[in-house]
């Protein structure tokens, strides 16, 4: 049987635990979000994302081929994503940039990330 100071005791400490802040907690509107991008039927979708500063944007391969999304100028690239894998990026101007995957040129996107 239980000790019920022990079983109180362990109650009161996990309360505790869950309520301390999280280290990476962030809420608000003007908190960093993350937005995906589906890779699917060689295709990115969408194929215009707007996002602020300080926003990840993801891809998620959906397709059985392997895909990137590389930079046109080059200047970022995820890795090689194959089946059900995700890249990120985190852009660091505003702007718009313009994307395709490394091994299909036709396919190809934009990213305008606002200030």
């Amino acid at each position: 049987m239980l000790n019920k100071n022990v079983v109180f005791a362990v109650l009161i400490g996990s309360m505790a635990v869950s309520s301390l802040p999280s280290s990476n907690a962030q809420s608000g509107p003007d908190a960093p979000r993350t937005h995906t991008v589906e890779i699917k039927s060689f295709a990115f979708i969408p194929a215009r994302t707007t996002i602020k500063l300080g926003d990840t944007i993801q891809w998620k391969n959906d397709d059985f081929a392997p895909h990137t999304a590389t930079a046109d100028g080059g200047a970022w690239s995820t890795e090689t994503l194959n089946n059900e894998e995700t890249g990120q990026y985190v852009p660091k101007a505003a702007g718009s940039f313009a994307y395709h995957c490394k091994f299909h040129p036709a396919m190809t996107a934009v990213i305008v990330v606002e200030p």
